[in-house]
């Protein structure tokens, strides 16, 4: 038997995976670049709960975000 804490805890979990669906770019080895020269205005490190959040928000206010 679940909780509601588990509950939420999953629903929360589906919400941010549904919303950086869009966002999810996936490159093979030989598509990689040689050269990492990239400026971006917002650079988030991990996608947890705050990173998704701070990419998610900062793209759609029309930064460049890594």
């Amino acid at each position: 038997m679940s909780n509601r804490r588990e509950f939420l805890k999953g629903a929360v979990t589906g919400a941010v995976a549904a919303a950086a669906a869009p966002y999810a770019v996936q490159a093979s080895a030989s598509e990689m670049p040689k050269k990492w020269d990239m400026t971006a205005d917002v650079v988030v490190c991990g996608f947890g709960g705050a990173g998704a959040t701070t990419a998610i928000v900062a793209a759609q206010n029309g930064a460049s975000v890594i």
